[in-house]
């Protein structure tokens, strides 16, 4: 009986240890709050586009270790279902692994949740959800990396988002785009952080920005023209009255969101003079 709980205890010891070992192996963890520094939160429209915060907090006090982490992408779960994982879309990727974590220090970051190429790929079937809006989890996905050894993949605490459902202008803006992929491809990235329109799709986004003004979509493709605008005719464009003064009309629609996402594309039309 000695020589089974001797062993018995023997066990528990290295199962406790190499417990300790795993959870030490990697200390960083990344925490997603929303409202009330909870994890619950409300989407701001049918692609979501509440600014979340978010902690990424290493406990370990190791000098010697350097840990470095890179944005790998995000994943959504509806009810019970399985994680899906959203597609990335960038026209211009940034550099993985850009930010080194301090020893016992928390990095805090913005993150924009969207879910718009999820409705893009109609793969995701996510149509029928943006009718009747619902609960939905959100977390994001990161790897992590340690001199010396392999990667390490981690994921965000959930946050649980109330998606409200889909405004009637939103979804015919979206039907119109599913109906333009190939006349005008890079409408992909029309939620990519760092893009430049072109003139290929300029009546599209003339489209969207005459016929569903008060979608997000719409608003959106003002700015995109403006951006051409901006392109086009560069500083010469403080002298065209018309042009400038619908610029300054697109740039007021988006200050004036209570979406913080949009507000920051205000900031991109920089060519017209206050």
């Amino acid at each position: 009986m000695k020589i089974i709980l001797f062993h018995l205890a023997l066990t528990c010891f290295f199962l406790s240890c190499c417990s300790r070992v795993i959870a030490q192996s990697n200390p960083i963890s990344v925490t997603l709050l929303g409202n009330s520094l909870s994890n619950n939160d409300t989407a701001k429209c049918m692609f979501g586009l509440n600014r979340t915060l978010g902690l990424i907090h290493r406990t370990d006090s190791d000098e010697n270790s350097i840990y470095l982490i890179a944005y790998k992408g995000s994943q959504y779960k509806i009810g019970n279902g399985n994680w899906v994982t959203m597609p990335i879309v960038d026209a211009f990727p940034t550099d993985d692994y850009g930010t080194a974590i301090p020893i016992e220090d928390t990095i805090h970051f913005y993150h924009d949740v969207k879910f718009y190429n999820s409705y893009y790929d109609e793969n995701y079937s996510l149509n029928s959800f943006a009718t009747t809006g619902g609960l939905i989890d959100f977390r994001l996905i990161f790897s992590t990396r340690k001199a010396g050894f392999s990667d390490s993949v981690i994921y965000s605490s959930p946050l649980h988002i109330l998606v409200p459902p889909a405004l009637q202008q939103d979804v015919s803006a979206l039907q119109y785009i599913s109906q333009q992929k190939e006349t005008c491809p890079e409408l992909i990235y029309f939620f990519s952080n760092s893009f430049c329109p072109t003139l290929k799709c300029y009546n599209t986004y003339e489209y969207l920005s005459t016929n569903f003004s008060d979608s997000i979509l719409g608003k959106m493709s003002k700015q995109r023209l403006a951006l051409i605008s901006c392109k086009l005719y560069g500083p010469e464009i403080n002298d065209m009255l018309e042009i400038k003064a619908s610029i300054k009309n697109a740039k007021d629609i988006l200050l004036d969101s209570d979406i913080e996402y949009l507000k920051d594309l205000a900031k991109y039309l920089i060519c017209v003079e206050n």
